[in-house]
């Protein structure tokens, strides 16, 4: 499974919607900013910045494919199987005293 393919699912697209409503544009340079930043980090442009969330959304997705490590910051983890955490239950040490 590539990382990109990670986030196809439903949970890791909403996951990636909602941090792009934290984040912003900036038109100068592209560049994918915290909504926090008055400044970008990359070219320091401190005027008005691209939040349409579509824009947004479009500049993480090119994150994404030129550094698809990122992908792994939006995947939701996967809760192991119940029969895994007995497994992992029973293996512990479990100090009970009689």
């Amino acid at each position: 499974m590539s990382d990109r393919s990670l986030l196809l699912n439903a949970k890791n697209k909403a996951r990636a919607r909602r941090a792009a409503q934290k984040l912003k544009s900036c038109p100068l340079c592209g560049a994918i900013n915290s909504s926090e930043n008055e400044e970008c980090f990359v070219c320091a442009w401190h005027g008005v910045f691209e939040e349409d969330p579509m824009v947004v959304q479009l500049g993480l997705d090119a994150l994404i494919d030129r550094c698809p490590e990122l992908a792994e910051a939006f995947v939701v983890p996967r809760r192991p199987a119940f029969s895994a955490r007995l497994r992992k239950l029973f293996r512990s040490d479990l100090n009970i005293e009689c």
